[in-house]
Parts: structure tokens; sequence; C-alpha cells
């Protein structure tokens, strides 16, 4: 089947009218949310649906939070293009997973020059992350964490190979945040080359991705591969991207 949807704004549209999204209004991001959700998520087993919350204390409406993307079978079938009849148990789907991966020719990415990602632009002083309702989601959490279900994108300095994978992102200050790679990940590896070198290390933070991308930033490939390709063999056509204006990344 298909993938139906190009980005995060049309598979939110799409899971509503499947009824598997659920709006919550008022909810701090200052460990409620993460509350809330587990809570959610351990009640209703693996048919929860996914969480948007809006009008967040303390910030604008529009300003939103998702938890929750792939978490029930139906959800999951819709967002890796799956047949999805009922039910099933979770090895049954998890097959089904693993045959469509298993089916997937690489598709390298298409080079656009422009996205909607450049409607909201902000530079040097307009940066304030903290103009993001970003949450601390346990309570034993050092801080607020931007970067949970994101896709960090990097390349080898040495062979031009582009990594994307999903790496905890702490906000220290409105425009600083630390970011953790296990020792031995992909992205560790190539951070690794250009400390050696001296040198310092582009890097692009993806907050908002759509599922496929979400997938792909935690699925182990061989080394070299890309998971933009995956994603695009995952799709059946080029997932489009623009050119860092900083970094030369594709985004």
């Amino acid at each position: 089947m298909p993938i139906e949807y190009q980005d995060l704004r049309e598979w939110l549209k799409k899971v509503e009218a499947l009824g598997e999204l659920q709006e919550c209004r008022g909810v701090h991001w200052d460990k409620e949310m993460g509350a809330f959700v587990e809570m959610c998520v351990r009640a209703k087993g693996g048919q929860a649906p996914a969480f948007l919350f809006d009008r967040i204390p303390g910030y604008p409406p529009g300003y939103r939070c998702l938890y929750g993307l792939l978490n029930s079978q139906r959800r999951f079938a819709f967002s890796m293009g799956l047949p999805f009849t009922g039910p099933l148990k979770t090895m049954e789907l998890l097959k089904l997973y693993r045959k469509r991966v298993k089916e997937i020719t690489p598709v390298p990415p298409k080079v656009v020059s422009w996205g909607p990602i450049l409607e909201n632009v902000q530079r040097d002083a307009e940066v304030d992350l903290f103009k993001f309702p970003v949450p601390v989601h346990h309570e034993l959490d050092a801080g607020r964490y931007i970067g949970t279900a994101d896709a960090v994108i990097t390349r080898d300095p040495e062979d031009g190979w582009v990594n994307v994978g999903t790496y905890r992102m702490q906000l220290f200050e409105r425009n600083l945040t630390g970011i953790y790679i296990t020792e031995g990940k992909d992205g560790y590896m190539q951070l690794q080359k250009y400390l050696a070198a001296g040198k310092p290390a582009p890097m692009v933070a993806v907050v908002g991705q759509d599922p496929a991308l979400f997938a792909a930033a935690r699925a182990t490939l061989n080394r070299g591969e890309s998971e933009l390709d995956y994603v695009g063999g995952l799709r059946g056509e080029p997932l489009e991207v623009i050119r860092g204006e900083l970094t030369g990344l594709p985004i």
C-alpha cells in the first residue's frame, strides 16, 4: 500500500478522520503531559490514540505538542503503508512490517528550492527555543527535552554519507541544547571524526517530522545507508528536501 500522507500536517488530518487523534487542551508542559499520556497508554494498552496538546498554559494557541505517533496498531499500519483489516497480534503486525522493509528499494531524496519549513524563519537574536512549550516529561528528568521523537541529520566528513538518528536533546538556554548520542551510534561516529579534526560538526535537529521519517530515524540500517533513501523507498518516491542555508545538509 502507498503511504497516504506527505507531511505531519496531512498525517494529523487523516489520523483524526480515522478516530485515532485526541486533542487535549489546558494541560501543562511541566510533567503533566507526560503523566497524562503514560496513564492513558497504560489503560488503553496498544489502542491509545495519538495525543495533540494545544492551549498549553503560558503559550499561544497553535503551539502544540504531539505524543504517541505510532502507539496503536491501526495508526502504525496507516503510517507505514501496511494493510489493516482489524486488530492483529503485535507479532503479526511486526512480520508484515519486516516483510515491507525487506522489499524496499532505496530512493535518494530530491532537492527542491522551497518547502513549508521556510514559512517561519528565526535568525540570530530572534532564536528562542523557549517560545515553544518544550516539556519536562518525567519527574526525574533534569530539564526540558525538545529532542525525543526527533530526527537529527548529520553527514560523514569523509565520504559524505548522510545519517538520520533519534537522539535526546535537552534545552539549556534559549539558543543552546545538549545532545546525547550513545557511543557506537552512526551519528556518534560521524561526530568523532569532526572532533578529531578540530572542526565543528554541522547538525540539523528536525522536530515535528512525519512518522515515516521518525520510523527511519529509529531504524538500524547498514553503515553507509541513508535513512532519507529509506524513506524514499518506503514512500515509493523521493523525499523532497531543501539544502540547509547554514549547514548544507538536506532538510
